[in-house]
């Protein structure tokens, strides 16, 4: 019997833009990191360009996810933003209190 060669679709590498492709997120602690993953790429974005300069297509590189994936855990740019506006204020407050 000839031996079959299996790709690992999971650790292929594209080669326009030199990214992962990721395995999709299933367990809650995956999705949570999933999502941390995004809102750190968003403030990337955020602190080096202006607002208007950020697009979802640019998170959704940064992050290393598909732009339909991005919409799944966040459906608008201002969602996102919100997001990212809501833990920077929670964190400033942090570093008040300590």
């Amino acid at each position: 019997m000839p031996k079959v060669n299996y790709i690992d679709f999971r650790s292929i590498t594209n080669r326009f833009t030199g990214a992962c492709i990721k395995q999709r997120a299933v367990s809650d602690e995956q999705k949570r990191q999933r999502r941390k993953d995004i809102l750190l790429a968003a403030e990337y974005l955020f602190k080096k360009n202006r607002y208007e300069e950020v697009t979802m297509v640019s998170i959704a590189k940064k992050a290393n996810v598909s732009k339909g994936t991005l919409y799944v855990y966040f459906l608008t740019k201002e969602a996102l933003f919100l997001d990212y506006a809501k833990h920077e204020i929670e964190q400033f407050f942090e570093r008040l209190n300590v």
